[in-house]
């Protein structure tokens, strides 16, 4: 247990930021993309 969600230093919003143009350029605009993380991950501003 620690002070910080793992995503203390906007880390998983940074790879989200990455992942999602890749996807949508591969896949289309209009896929549907579900973003499934640990709780470990859990930060609201994500939400």
């Amino acid at each position: 247990m620690g002070d910080y969600s793992n995503n203390h230093d906007g880390t998983a919003i940074s790879m989200i930021k990455e992942a999602v143009p890749l996807i949508r350029e591969a896949l289309g605009e209009d896929i549907l993309i579900i973003i499934s993380m640990d709780s470990g991950y859990y930060d609201q501003k994500i939400f």
